[in-house]
């Protein structure tokens, strides 16, 4: 079925002959009946000639062009008043423009478009369009999202809104293979003739709420959908996590009047911390008052949200609000706590404590937003986190249906998986507690159930070896029936040699689907991102991975490396051969023909270009030379690790931060 003639079509299927078929009806449809029926050929009749067609040769065409000679009759249609869909909508018409120089493309917001076989429009959401054309499937799930062709129309609809980028990203592959594989890393195919495809896709995601934690310089959360992530809780108004002391209930502020309400001591490294005492040191009047402080403090802060476009862009807005303890090595010890909290105590155990304060205050607030604010739903969270990792054995109270449990086993071997034997088996079993418990309970389940995860070390030397072993934690972790998910990389800048762009890659196609091919991914990313580099670098990366397990014991998030084991010279050296082949490969790949606005694109070529801008850099004062050795940066190092502070070139530690210019220029000389 070529371009757009007036085809009468029919098509021979078994016994079943259709002959004189309208193509209106089977333009799109027919094809798809045969091609999917199993067929080996298909036959066509233009009207004056009839011809055949293995069922390869036409799989997923149409008589339909969304662009044609950089022209669409194709309108835009999206879901009114939902900002992820706008969000997936600018990112579709911008590439779509990209891709097949198309220059105007109609965008229409409306809630009263209906479908018939004529309508040329891509629907983005729960549109009336969608609704009248019978696309929309039952066997959505996790979150799912769907992607189908009707008639001459494309619907793209997900079940959480966050999902649309990632939608809209899967059609964008599917009709210019567009490929987002990190921040500055797109690429499409470009013509200025694009062909309408037969698309049938439901995806199911391993995992309904897909979480990284990250930097926004190195992926913002449009960018993260665009590679699989979701993009955030809708709409989380906690935007500091385990802080209870410096947010609700703050410490500076309100010890001298409520000094029951915490306590302070020592960590387990010396250093004075304080948390908040869950007992009130045994007086229930102050910790009846503590709970009332936290809900009038949550209150203000959705008084203060008033009519923001959380409560414009929802018909039903959420909150989820963090009351976790404040995030220190330090528990209360006072006498109360320490009786409560025993094998024995009324609570059994710290994190016991902690969840019957937290479900005191979700109850307190569900009966407040009742009266107040009926439209908005809140979620409770608190962190199952170090003292509190592990479930209490028992609880004698309803638990509020809203409250959601995060687990996060900071301490975990992050280059061993996470499983019911090895390394972390009681990580294991201190998540397994938690669903044990919520299952056992009438009003929550596992579905109140969080994971945030970790793939980073806060000793920034330390690359984390990981790549072998989260997949397996994943897949444990969706077999206990955890459907959210959440991954923290690197927050401060540092470790960016460790391969994080494809970390953040590989973790986000495995929160997609636990069972996905990890090698084949890992080659797809590596092809796109290195070209023909890539072959070098993949096996750059197999031996850098076999050289940290070698030589690092464990990788977990304090590791300090401080084994003295180090890499061979000579595996060193061999690392440093495959980046020079790889480099030589990509060299060798390059012509004299500079192609483009912004050449040279040569990176010997371009000196004369980053000599310019370090120096405006300079003169803005945003850039200055350093000048330290190799020596002075170990003993800077020597001095924080001594002290105990972040590792880093920063503050006092920036020896020649502020070294006036016209010695720096001496210096250089």
């Amino acid at each position: 079925v070529k371009d757009d003639a007036n085809v009468t079509l029919w098509t021979q299927y078994n016994v079943s002959t259709y002959k004189g078929a309208d193509p209106g009806a089977y333009t799109n449809y027919g094809i798809n009946t045969v091609l999917y029926g199993n067929a080996d050929t298909c036959a066509f009749k233009d009207g004056y000639n009839e011809f055949t067609m293995f069922a390869t040769e036409v799989r997923g065409t149409t008589a339909s062009w969304i662009a044609k000679n950089g022209l669409t009759e194709y309108n835009i249609v999206i879901q009114k008043n939902n900002r992820y869909v706008n969000h997936a909508k600018d990112l579709f018409v911008d590439n779509l423009k990209k891709s097949t120089s198309i220059t105007n493309i109609n965008v229409v917001e409306s809630d009263r478009e209906t479908f018939s076989g004529s309508t040329k429009s891509i629907s983005i959401g729960d549109t009336s369009l969608l609704r009248s054309s019978g696309a929309l499937p039952s066997e959505l799930l996790n979150g799912g999202y769907l992607i189908k062709t009707v008639g001459n129309s494309i619907f793209v609809y997900a079940e959480n809104s966050s999902d649309y980028i990632t939608a809209i990203s899967d059609l964008m592959n599917e009709l210019f293979n567009y490929k987002y594989l990190a921040t500055s890393e797109t690429s499409m195919d470009f013509n200025s003739n694009l062909q309408l495809k037969q698309i049938d896709k439901v995806v199911n995601p391993s995992f309904s709420f897909r979480n990284r934690i990250a930097d926004m310089d190195m992926l913002d959360g449009d960018q993260a959908a665009s590679l699989g992530y979701s993009n955030s809780y809708e709409w989380e108004m906690s935007s500091q996590p385990h802080a209870m002391c410096d947010r609700y209930l703050n410490y500076d502020n309100l010890k001298g009047s409520h000094p029951t309400w915490f306590q302070e001591g020592q960590d387990k490294w010396g250093q004075t911390q304080h948390q908040l005492c869950y007992s009130a040191h045994g007086s229930q009047s102050d910790y009846e008052a503590m709970v009332n402080e936290t809900c009038l403090e949550i209150q203000n802060e959705i008084n203060e949200a008033g009519n923001s476009w959380v409560f414009d862009n929802s018909n039903n807005p959420q909150f989820t609000i963090d009351l976790s303890m404040q995030d220190n090595w330090y528990q209360c010890d006072c006498e109360t706590c320490q009786r409560e909290c025993s094998s024995s105590g009324i609570y059994g155990s710290y994190s016991g404590q902690q969840l019957h304060f937290v479900n005191d205050v979700a109850n307190a607030m569900d009966a407040w937003l009742t009266n107040n604010k009926p439209r908005l739903h809140c979620t409770y969270k608190m962190l199952a986190y170090q003292q509190g990792q592990k479930a209490p054995s028992n609880i004698a109270y309803s638990l509020n249906e809203n409250i959601e449990i995060q687990f996060a086993p900071v301490k975990i071997d992050m280059s061993k998986p996470l499983a019911p034997t090895g390394a972390n088996a009681e990580h294991y079993q201190d998540l397994k507690s938690w669903v044990d418990l919520f299952n056992s309970k009438d009003n929550v389940s596992v579905d109140n159930i969080s994971v945030w995860y970790y793939s980073y070390s806060t000793n920034n030397i330390v690359p984390i070896n990981d790549y072998d072993a989260f997949q397996e934690t994943y897949k444990n972790i969706h077999s206990l029936g955890i459907r959210k998910i959440s991954n923290q990389f690197i927050t401060n800048g540092t470790q960016l040699t460790s391969f994080q762009d494809l970390s953040l890659y590989l973790k986000a196609k495995v929160m997609e689907n636990v069972n996905v091919d990890l090698d084949l991914a890992t080659r797809e990313f590596m092809d796109g991102y290195y070209g023909v580099g890539s072959s070098k670098i993949y096996e750059y990366f197999q031996l850098m991975k076999s050289n940290m397990a070698s030589t690092y014991t464990e990788n977990t998030m304090f590791d300090t490396h401080d084994s003295k084991t180090y890499w061979s010279k000579t595996g060193v050296n061999d690392l440093i051969k495959l980046c020079d082949e790889a480099i030589t490969n990509i060299e060798n790949n390059e012509t004299n023909e500079e192609k483009g606005n912004y050449g040279p694109y040569k990176q010997s070529l371009r000196k004369d270009i980053y000599q310019a801008y370090a120096k405006s850099l300079i003169k803005r004062g945003l850039a200055y030379p350093c000048f330290c050795t190799t020596q002075e940066l170990d003993e800077i190092r020597e001095k924080q690790e001594a002290a105990k502070i972040r590792p880093g070139y920063y503050g006092i530690w920036a020896k020649y931060r502020n070294l006036p210019i016209n010695e720096a220029a001496e210096k250089i000389k």
